[in-house]
């Protein structure tokens, strides 16, 4: 991230210095052509989810192999309870950045662009793993079928994250138009179709010995963010500006186990972005 970052500036300023006409005039006229970095805010989480009528699979560790649970290790066992609440992942560290050119056509006060963004997503989610003995992490029965610890074999135990580590790239087209509305103001909106994937983990093991022991962890589908278009002002002349914009975000569920129960608790959401734009560009 740091390297396209240091990568954008450095060319941004290039496009900057050589262009001859800046400063002059209000108006952009003609053909050109626009680079810009965009930074999106950090905010737009999926939220908590909920998950209900979770299949009897998904519940099943096998008894550990030194119980002696009724003298069957091996023997599975199903956690009985089919619910599980995942917290909103509310301290992000995931970053998303990116890179857009696109030539564009000015008349008057209106200005036609397309291109291309390259956008880019890093960093963590942060989500609350299982911890032994904390029963709003996890899931789990013992062997008289409660959900509570004591002594002579272990707990099975189930629980459902989100995944901590992403780094995805992606190239998407965008479209946009761009009215200037008072000297240094313009308002513009677009059309950018992208998706960001949040995705979840189904941990099964042992809570044993005042400690959780993984038998098996799985993806357990994913919460979809979908992006399409958006809309800002802009503060500048033909040449540089800074701008300032808003994306409605819609999360959807992709891939949860068929006859899982889910919802989300924040299907809508409004993201945030700035961004600083240098123009090559006649102005009048």
């Amino acid at each position: 991230m740091k390297k396209v970052l240091s990568l954008s500036v450095v060319f941004a300023l290039f496009v900057f210095f050589g262009n001859k006409t800046f400063a002059k005039g209000k108006d952009a006229s003609g053909l050109g052509i626009e680079v810009k970095g965009l930074y999106n805010i950090p905010g737009s989480n999926p939220g908590a989810v909920s998950f209900s009528n979770i299949p009897t699979s998904l519940r099943q560790v096998p008894t550990h192999s030194g119980d002696g649970w009724f003298g069957r290790p091996g023997a599975l066992r199903t956690v009985p309870f089919n619910d599980f609440k995942v917290k909103d992942p509310a301290s992000s560290g995931l970053e998303s950045f990116s890179f857009r050119v696109a030539p564009q056509y000015s008349f008057d006060r209106v200005t036609l662009r397309g291109g291309a963004s390259f956008d880019f997503i890093e960093g963590t989610l942060s989500s609350q793993r299982p911890k032994a003995g904390d029963f709003s992490t996890y899931r789990a029965v013992n062997q008289y079928g409660e959900e509570k610890r004591g002594t002579g074999t272990s707990l099975v135990y189930y629980s459902i994250y989100w995944n901590d580590s992403y780094g995805h790239d992606e190239v998407t087209p965008f479209i946009e138009v761009e009215c200037r509305a008072y000297k240094f103001l313009s308002v513009f909106t677009g059309y950018n179709k992208s998706e960001q994937k949040y995705g979840l983990k189904l941990e099964r093991g042992w809570d044993r010995w005042n400690t959780l022991q993984k038998y098996k962890v799985e993806d357990f589908g994913s919460v979809n963010a979908r992006r399409s278009y958006y809309f800002g002002v802009r503060l500048g002349n033909p040449h540089v500006g800074f701008s300032v914009g808003f994306v409605p975000v819609k999360n959807e569920f992709s891939g949860v186990a068929p006859g899982t129960s889910a919802s989300i608790s924040s299907k809508n959401k409004m993201g945030v972005f700035a961004s600083v734009d240098f123009r090559i560009t006649h102005s009048k």
